[in-house]
């Protein structure tokens, strides 16, 4: 059942599985075997997913962007850089 929720959620925020993967920290693989119920996805995902949801339908166009964007950039800053590797 909860691939069905995945994919839901995934086209109410109009999200592809690369996209939804990138946000999660997942491969676009990984996200794929969730919308196809190969994989169950973790429930912190689900939750997430339904948090983002929740925030596109309740704040402003420029908002809901803005805390997108500064979760992808958080996410961005914790991966090693190439140099660090």
């Amino acid at each position: 059942m909860e691939d069905i929720a995945y994919r839901v959620l995934l086209e109410s925020l109009g999200w592809t599985q690369a996209r939804a993967g990138a946000f999660l920290g997942v491969s676009r693989q990984t996200s794929n075997a969730f919308a196809t119920g190969r994989r169950a996805a973790p429930a912190a995902a689900l939750k997430l997913l339904r948090v983002v949801f929740y925030c596109s339908l309740t704040m402003s166009r420029e908002h809901y962007d803005c805390l997108v964007q500064a979760c992808d950039l958080l996410d961005a800053c914790s991966r090693p850089s190439a140099a660090d590797r």
